[in-house]
């Protein structure tokens, strides 16, 4: 009967940071569903440089931003490979993994008090809530993109209100990931 007791107090207790979490992944989410229907507008392509290996094997990153308003999604890192595995870039817990629709799934990692990663385009989540990952922890498989020629994932990173951060943040995680000085990559055109 104590360990109820303890278990409700400390639901009580945390009851403010699992409101603000609750809101950051409806508003994560709601995103999601939105992104997927405008992701065929995108057509402005910027390429950043490659990667070695995390979040996925010989890729290629890029930062797409619609050609016709260039505000209709918020800042988000591309990587596209001939290799569906998709690793997590740092260590975390998952946070939620969200199906968007048959083909389409999201996975949420909670890195840090403020900050959380969002990785979508998966056709398959290999993880699942609450789960300790650790940096290149298979975290799903990604989706082909719209050629059907190369896999792409959209990586996200925002803070619990919803705002979300730059290119240049997501692409400095994944340069840390792959072990690289971002002094020694200026330019970005080389992440491996």
């Amino acid at each position: 009967m104590l360990n109820l007791f303890k278990k409700v107090g400390d639901f009580a207790h945390n009851n403010c940071e699992v409101r603000r979490l609750r809101r950051a992944f409806v508003f994560i989410f709601l995103f999601l569903i939105s992104y997927t229907s405008s992701s065929q507008k995108n057509n402005g392509d910027t390429f950043l440089g490659y990667i070695s290996h995390i979040p996925m094997n010989n890729a290629s990153a890029y930062t797409i931003r619609c050609n016709t308003c260039h505000s209709c999604s918020p800042p988000s890192l591309t990587v596209k490979s001939k290799d569906s595995t998709i690793s997590a870039i740092t260590i975390g817990y998952v946070a939620g993994v969200f199906k968007i629709d048959d083909n389409q799934n999201a996975v949420i990692v909670k890195i840090s008090k403020d900050l959380f990663i969002a990785y979508t385009n998966l056709t398959k989540a290999l993880v699942s809530k609450d789960q300790k990952i650790e940096k290149g922890t298979i975290i799903g498989n990604a989706s082909l993109n719209i050629d059907h020629n190369l896999f792409e994932i959209e990586i996200f990173l925002a803070t619990p209100e919803g705002n979300y951060l730059n290119e240049k943040n997501i692409l400095e995680l994944v340069q840390e990931a792959n072990n690289i000085s971002i002094a020694a990559v200026c330019d970005a055109t080389v992440l491996n």
